[in-house]
């Protein structure tokens, strides 16, 4: 992330939406892989400067903060409809790892506005609302990898189909061996030790329910607004 040292010498970050999306993603990516809890304290507090510094009072982000010294153009924020979607889908999977963390609030922020926009999505920006959607559609959605595992399942925990799908670590209980399990916030599926396992649970589930929770999906919109689009 770009930064920048102010008056006094001190580092400050560049508050411009792109670089906080893209620095929360990789670091929720590192923390999946990697389980390292520091991956995940980072992202979380992106996230949190995201939620202080960017966000118009209606829900959606700016591009940048507030700079009332820039000039030009650069006086104008900007609302970037593929931002904000994977903003809203980040957040979660911050949800989904830390539940008392007010992520979810954040991204129902976001998608309710986003609904009014609908019509000026397409492409890359239509892809990211959709999977943010249902991800909504399915709180919760992740894979918890209990103990050590092979890098096979390992791997196919991170490449399931499943929308905002987050993998956590935990600890198995005395006397188990390592497993993943596969639940959509309080359901889970069986402990399994091999990929086609993990899959197989996931097309039960799914034909079980027809989506993680039994719920219709709605993103709770808010009023609309004159998004702020070029």
């Amino acid at each position: 992330m770009a930064r920048y040292a102010d008056a006094d010498g001190v580092p400050r970050r560049r508050g411009i939406l792109a670089d906080q999306i893209a620095a929360t993603e990789a670091f929720l990516a590192a923390y999946q892989v990697r389980g390292r809890d520091d991956d995940l304290r980072r992202a979380v507090d992106v996230m949190r400067f995201v939620r202080t510094n960017l966000t118009h009072p209606v829900g959606y982000l700016h591009d940048r903060v507030d700079d009332p010294e820039a000039v030009g153009m650069l006086r104008r924020q900007r609302i970037p409809l593929d931002l904000n979607a994977r903003a809203a889908l980040a957040a979660m999977r911050l949800d989904t790892l830390l539940p008392e963390g007010g992520f979810m609030a954040a991204a129902e922020g976001i998608l309710g506005p986003l609904e009014a926009a609908i019509s000026r999505l397409d492409g890359l920006t239509d892809a990211s609302y959709g999977e943010a959607l249902l991800a909504y559609a399915q709180p919760g959605a992740r894979v918890e990898l209990e103990g050590p595992v092979s890098h096979d399942l390992r791997r196919a925990a991170l490449l399931l189909p499943v929308a905002g799908l987050a993998v956590s670590r935990t600890a198995p209980a005395a006397g188990e061996d390592g497993a993943a399990r596969l639940c959509f916030a309080s359901r889970c599926g069986e402990r399994v030790r091999r990929p086609a396992q993990l899959l197989a649970s996931l097309e039960a589930m799914v034909s079980t329910s027809g989506s993680g929770n039994g719920e219709e999906a709605s993103a709770n919109p808010a009023p609309p607004v004159e998004e702020e689009h070029p």
